[in-house]
């Protein structure tokens, strides 16, 4: 008995242990470091940031089924296959340019006044007091 213990608790803390580091560099095509450039794995909370540099560490358990996300705002995203063992990602990243054809702007049926009035009754609500 004392001997299945053993072995069970030497084989949990070995898979425990099983982790897979990922460290890596995010540039955009003009080899700028960007900062705070999101790097998470697919469909997990596990992920983290770029530094001011571009660089970034991330540690993952030993067995995932999915890719890891590059992404950053103004660019294109980017999706990598996570290994079986610890290995250097450096990543460059294209803009993604998106124009806006037109903006349309409305006028309100209600003034600034209305408009103050309403937001003071609905989210500030009534402080009179008999």
């Amino acid at each position: 008995m004392k001997y299945i213990f053993t072995i069970i608790f030497v084989s949990f803390y070995t898979s425990f242990l099983a982790q897979i580091e990922v460290n890596g560099t995010v540039l955009d095509i003009n080899n700028n470091p960007l900062s705070n450039v999101a790097i998470y794995v697919n469909g997990t909370t596990l992920g983290t940031t770029s530094d001011f540099e571009g660089k970034f560490t991330l540690i993952l358990p030993s067995k995932l089924n999915t890719y890891i996300v590059v992404s950053y705002v103004g660019y294109k995203p980017q999706y990598f296959i996570i290994e079986e063992s610890s290995f250097q990602l450096n990543v460059i990243l294209e803009e993604d340019r998106i124009e806006l054809r037109e903006v349309t702007l409305d006028k309100t049926r209600f003034s600034r006044e209305q408009l103050l009035q309403l937001f003071k009754e609905l989210f500030l609500g009534n402080t009179e007091q008999d």
